[in-house]
């Protein structure tokens, strides 16, 4: 079958049969990285890139469907498609009237993106601010995602972006995310780590400005509303993980935490003992939390009393977090004289 995608399938026909190649070579080429490669191979991409100079909307949309397909995780694809300039035809599908339209060509430019960090900020830079901050507003989930993801992309180590994305109102359409009940939980992922990546800079340092502009909008209430109610184990220590990106380094956020919202540390501690992956994003919060004055008092405590306690968050941290070493410090002294020994709990 993959022999038949070869230049000719593609010559000017009209539009039903052009929006049918697309849609075949969508079907045949999703998840399947060896008929992806193969496609390409008989000259597909200059083809379908093509598509997206002429004037009919459907048409295009069925080749975004196609592009996607093509592109999703495979980075030499999505290169030859980056190379033949596809990304300016694909943020004119943004433009379009009908939601679907958007949706799909917001579907096609995040496959573009890939998987790497640099990549994934390229593309976002591309998209803007304007059409980021659009995607976080619309109704479509698949259109809220993106936005969610671009915005992660665009924050992560770099304090301009975090301060653009404040200044340009692109906290309150993310809060408002978190407030909906029925937000799929691929999408809620999405923008709770959205909300958290604007608040760490570099090297584990905070961003006071976009703490406060968060903390504004009432995030707090909501995101211990999640931690404490919402079903999933997953989301649950997500959203703690990012309470503790808000408060980073920012002892007054961290008592209006404590004081105001009545957040709890054993809020956090029994996730510890969940499965591998939520223990490992868990230890990162509670890494995060050792850098403020009261919670490295309160989790000092928690680990004298209970010593594995320390040990299942040093050993689960992962590398893209840090504890304080002050805090690792204080408790290895502590420890020599007099601390109960790590083998008696």
């Amino acid at each position: 079958m993959v022999n038949n995608f070869n230049g000719d399938f593609f010559n000017p026909l009209e539009d039903v049969l052009q929006a049918v190649s697309s849609a075949a070579i969508a079907e045949v080429a999703r998840g399947n990285r060896e008929v992806q490669d193969a496609i390409a191979q008989e000259g597909a991409i200059p083809h379908l890139v093509a598509l997206f100079k002429g004037k009919h909307l459907s048409v295009q949309m069925k080749g975004a469907v196609a592009v996607e397909s093509l592109a999703s995780y495979n980075p030499p694809i999505q290169k030859a498609f980056l190379e033949n300039t596809l990304t300016k035809y694909l943020l004119k599908l943004l433009k379009a009237f009908q939601i679907d339209i958007k949706e799909q060509g917001a579907a096609a430019l995040w496959a573009l993106a890939g998987q790497t960090l640099k990549q994934q900020k390229y593309m976002a830079e591309q998209i803007g601010y304007n059409f980021i901050i659009n995607m976080l507003l619309s109704p479509s989930a698949k259109m809220q995602y993106v936005g969610g993801e671009a915005v992660i992309a665009l924050s992560k180590d770099s304090r301009m972006h975090q301060n653009q994305i404040c200044e340009g109102n692109g906290i309150a359409p993310l809060v408002r995310l978190l407030r909906i009940n029925k937000i799929a939980e691929g999408t809620l992922l999405s923008v709770i780590r959205a909300v958290g990546s604007i608040c760490i800079g570099i090297a584990h340092t905070s961003n006071p400005i976009s703490q406060q502009f968060i903390v504004d909008e009432n995030a707090f209430p909501v995101l211990i509303q999640l931690l404490r109610d919402h079903p999933s184990p997953t989301i649950k220590v997500e959203a703690a993980f990012f309470l503790a990106c808000i408060v980073l380094g920012n002892d007054e956020l961290q008592k209006e935490l404590q004081d105001n919202e009545g957040f709890k540390y054993s809020d956090i501690l029994y996730l510890l003992h969940s499965t591998d992956k939520v223990c490992t994003a868990c230890s990162c919060a509670l890494g995060y939390l050792t850098y403020n004055a009261n919670g490295f008092l309160i989790l000092l405590k928690e680990c004298r009393n209970k010593p594995n306690q320390f040990l299942r968050i040093r050993n689960n941290i992962s590398r893209d977090a840090s504890i304080n070493p002050a805090f690792l410090k204080e408790f290895q002294m502590q420890q020599m004289i007099g601390l109960p020994s790590l083998r008696c709990s």
